[in-house]
C-alpha cells in the first residue's frame, strides 16, 4: 500500500470519524432503533431493483462513451466493472475509480488507456448534472437549501463549490477541443522538460481519445436522456425510503422533495469523502429532514442509515459477486494491488 493510499484512508477515517460523532451527538440511539424497527420494508424491498436498474442505465452509458472507438464492448462486463468500483469504494475512497477501468480493460481486452479516459468523460458529465441539479435547487428551493446546511448560503454554495468546477470544465474544454491543448503542451511544458512534455503529450492524446464521443452529435442526445435516467433512478429509492418510515408529524414527500435531499446528500458526500460516504452521507440526510421538513434529529438519522444500507448494500452485494466471478475468470489480487498502488 503506498503513500497516496494510506493518506486517502486517513482523510476518510477521520472525515468518518468527525461526521459520525456529530449526528450520534444529536440523536437518542434508542428512539433511532425504534424508529428503524418499524419502517415499512415495502418501499426499501422496492427500492432495490431501482438501484440495480440505475447501475445497468450506467453501463449503457458507458458503453456509449464507448461507442465511437470501441462500439462492440459488453455493457454487462461494463456493468460487472460498475459495481466491483462501488464496492471498492466502500472501503478506500476514490479506490473504485482507478479499479473500475482496470476491470474494464482486462475483461474487454481494450487498452487501459482508452478505459480510463472514457471514466474521466463519465465523471465530468456526472459533475457537470450535479452542478445543474445544485444551480437549480439553489435557484428554486434557496430557503431550502440554506435551512439544511445553515453553514453555507446559496451564494457561498454558488461560489465555492459550483463556480470553480464550471472554471476547471471550461479550462479543460479549452485544453481539449482547441488548439490550445497541444500549443500548451508543445511550447511551455515541453520547454520546461522534454520528458514531462512527452508524457502531457501521451496524456492529452489519451484524453482526446476519451471524449471522441463528444464529437459524434448523434450521439448527445443518447448521452443526455441516459443522465437523466441515471439521477431519475437515484431520486425514486430515496423516496421510497421517506415513505418507510412513520414520522411524528405526518409529512408528505414529494419526488421534488427526493430530488432536493439527493442534491444536499450529494453535496455532503463531494465535500467530505470517507469509506462508502459513512456519517456523511447519514448526517447530512438528517440536516436536510430536521431543518427543512422539521424531522427530529432521530427520524433523520434513521432515514439516512435506512437510505444508506439499501443503496451502499447493494453495491457492496453486487460487486462482492461481481469481483467472485472475475476472480474466477482469472483477476489476479496482485495484479489488483498493483493497479491501486498506481
Amino acid at each position: 500500500m503506498n503513500k497516496s493510499t494510506v493518506i486517502r484512508i486517513v482523510i476518510g477515517v477521520v472525515f468518518f470519524v468527525a461526521a459520525l460523532w456529530y449526528v450520534l451527538s444529536l440523536a437518542n440511539i434508542d428512539q433511532m432503533i425504534a424508529i428503524m424497527s418499524n419502517a415499512a420494508p415495502l418501499p426499501l424491498l422496492a427500492s432495490i431493483p431501482i438501484i440495480l436498474a440505475s447501475h445497468v442505465m450506467r453501463a449503457r452509458r458507458w458503453k456509449t462513451l464507448l461507442t465511437p472507438r470501441q462500439p462492440n464492448v459488453s455493457m454487462w462486463a461494463g456493468f460487472s466493472a460498475i459495481m466491483i468500483g462501488y464496492a471498492a469504494n466502500t472501503i478506500v475512497p476514490r479506490v473504485g475509480e482507478i479499479l473500475r477501468p482496470w476491470v474494464f480493460s482486462r475483461r474487454e481486452n481494450i487498452p487501459m488507456s482508452t478505459a480510463v479516459s472514457s471514466v474521466v468523460v463519465e465523471r465530468v458529465l456526472d459533475v457537470l448534472t450535479l452542478l445543474i441539479g445544485i444551480a437549480l435547487v439553489v435557484v428554486i428551493e434557496r430557503d431550502h437549501v440554506t435551512a439544511a446546511i445553515p453553514q453555507f448560503s446559496s451564494q457561498q454554495i454558488l461560489t465555492t463549490l459550483v463556480l470553480p468546477v464550471l472554471l476547471v470544465v471550461v479550462v479543460a474544454s479549452l485544453m481539449v477541443f482547441t488548439p490550445v491543448g497541444p500549443w500548451f503542451i508543445r511550447r511551455v511544458v515541453t520547454r520546461i522538460n522534454a520528458k514531462l512534455g512527452a508524457f502531457a503529450a501521451r496524456v492529452f492524446a489519451n484524453v482526446q481519445e476519451g471524449v471522441a464521443v463528444i464529437k459524434a452529435p448523434s450521439l448527445w442526445l443518447r448521452i443526455v436522456v441516459e443522465s437523466i435516467v441515471i439521477w431519475g433512478l437515484y431520486i425514486l429509492p430515496l423516496w421510497l425510503a421517506l415513505q418507510s418510515i412513520t414520522f411524528a408529524n405526518p409529512i408528505s414527500f414529494s419526488i421534488g422533495d427526493a430530488a432536493v435531499l439527493l442534491v444536499i446528500i450529494s453535496i455532503g458526500v463531494t465535500i467530505a469523502p470517507t469509506p462508502g460516504a459513512l456519517g456523511v452521507y447519514q448526517g447530512f440526510a438528517q440536516l436536510a429532514l430536521v431543518n427543512i421538513y422539521h424531522a427530529t434529529p432521530d427520524e433523520g438519522l434513521a432515514f439516512g442509515i435506512l437510505a444508506w444500507i439499501v443503496n451502499y448494500g447493494v453495491s457492496l452485494l453486487v460487486g462482492g459477486t461481481c469481483w467472485i466471478i472475475e476472480v474466477r475468470r482469472g483477476l489476479s489480487w496482485r495484479e489488483v494491488r498493483g493497479t491501486v498502488s498506481l
